[in-house]
Formats: structure tokens, sequence, C-alpha cells
């Protein structure tokens, strides 16, 4: 992630600047550990948390000022290799992931400026269908 990320932020640019970075395309099933583990790594590398190097590793020879910004890859489940922000039906939220962004990476999603966390239900409903006896 240094040589991909890291770099634009800490004044190796043209004439020693600085540059915005965000990670995109990332994602995961979360659904191993070694998916869990990944991620944590990621979120320590982006926050500049060096908690978990082994001993001795000297961690200012990969400078960089924290990287806040980061796009899922993707929002619908076609994707394969990490499913998506929602279940296959479209509709269903897979929060696990949500909470992570928010939790790990502190990210915060437009709803999140005008909603309480705790206000949002654990799945959205899918909308009654036009001439439905269902609700009335």
């Amino acid at each position: 992630m240094q040589n991909s990320f890291g770099w634009a932020t800490a004044g190796h640019g043209y004439k020693n600047k600085t540059f915005p970075a965000a990670v995109g395309e990332t994602g995961s099933y979360m659904s191993s550990a070694a998916d869990v583990a990944m991620l944590t790594d990621m979120a320590r590398y982006l926050h500049n948390d060096y908690s978990s190097l082994p001993p001795g590793f000297d961690y200012q020879k990969f400078p960089h000022k924290t990287l806040p910004n980061l796009a899922w890859w993707a929002w619908n489940a076609n994707s394969g290799d990490t499913g998506g922000i929602v279940e296959s039906d479209w509709i269903t939220v897979l929060w696990k992931k949500v909470n992570w962004m928010v939790g790990a990476i502190h990210l915060t999603p437009w709803y999140m400026a005008y909603v309480s966390p705790q206000a949002l239900p654990p799945t959205a409903k899918p909308p009654v269908e036009v001439g439905s006896q269902a609700g009335r």
C-alpha cells in the first residue's frame, strides 16, 4: 500500500508536494479470519497505527499522512471476489461491512449526517408492489 498510496501524502511528489489519496475498489466478503485480518491491518495502515508491527520494524521508513478515504467495491452483490454492501436481493444491507467502514476506517456515510445510527433498521424492507393488498 505504501507504494500505491502512502508516498503521495508524505511529500515525495513533484517539488515535495503532498497529494490527497484514497484507497479505491477494495472490499471483502468478511467471511474468513484472513479477510478480517487483512481489513484490520489495512485500517491500521490507513491510520498510521503501527502497534501490530514486529519489534524492531522501522515504521519511519514508510511515512504517510492518515488516509481517511476508501471506496468499497461494490454496492451490489455481483462482485465475485468481494460480494457487495447489499445481499443478492439488492435490498438487504450487510451492516457488518458498513459498521466496519464506520468503526475501523471512520468513514461517515451520507445518511449519518441526518440520522442516528441507532435509529436505522437492521435491514431495509422491500417496497409494497402497486396493487398489492399488503399494508392496507
